[in-house]
């Protein structure tokens, strides 16, 4: 037999992993960002098939995804910092969701 106490209200053990009221958010904006990745993985199946189509160079491909990659990863990435230090994280997704245009 185990002489071990019931976990209490204030100890590790029983707390939760995320705060009462904060579940829903969380997980929609888990959600969001899991369509949001997936509409960003399809640029490059939508370039190969657009490449076949328009009969594109591999240059051309390639500097496509210089452009979409390079501008939204290290262009854009410092004035998205300033934005959520100044306001919040909230606002940083919504802009983002306002701009994003797959």
């Amino acid at each position: 037999m185990s002489d071990a106490a019931p976990p209490t209200e204030g100890s590790e053990q029983g707390t939760a992993l995320l705060p009462p009221g904060v579940l829903l958010p969380v997980n929609l904006l888990t959600r969001l960002f899991a369509w949001w990745g997936l509409a960003n993985n399809m640029t490059d199946t939508l370039l190969a098939a657009v490449k076949r189509i328009v009969s594109m160079t591999d240059t051309r491909t390639s500097l496509i995804q210089v452009v979409f990659y390079g501008l939204g990863y290290g262009l854009l990435a410092f004035p998205a910092a300033i934005l959520i230090k100044k306001f919040s994280y909230k606002s940083g997704v919504l802009l983002g969701l306002g701009m994003y245009k797959p």
